[in-house]
């Protein structure tokens, strides 16, 4: 074992690992992005994506359905989770 290995447990040392298998392969990407002048030998990250190209034609079909009546469930947002299930959970754990 590594010096000072020993003095963290099992689970400390997994939660050091990445939680994403292709994490640092992203990086890597973003280290070397692609670019059709400048860096045709770049790469593009395929891994991580945002659905921003079909938000219109989501939108109209899943507007309809309440959880999703708001746009802003359509792509990334804040970790922590959207502000009005956020509001609502801390509204009932008021109570």
């Amino acid at each position: 074992t590594a010096p000072g290995q020993d003095l963290i447990s099992a689970r400390g040392t997994a939660l050091l690992t990445p939680s994403l298998p292709y994490i640092n392969d992203y990086f890597k990407c973003l280290e070397d992005q692609y670019d059709p002048y400048s860096n045709p030998r770049g790469h593009i990250p395929l891994c991580i994506s945002e659905n921003k190209l079909a938000i219109d034609t989501l939108a109209s079909r899943l507007m309809q359905v309440n959880p999703f009546s708001d746009s802003i469930v359509y792509s990334y947002n804040n970790f922590l989770g959207l502000p009005s299930p956020r509001e609502a959970l801390a509204y009932f754990l008021t109570k």
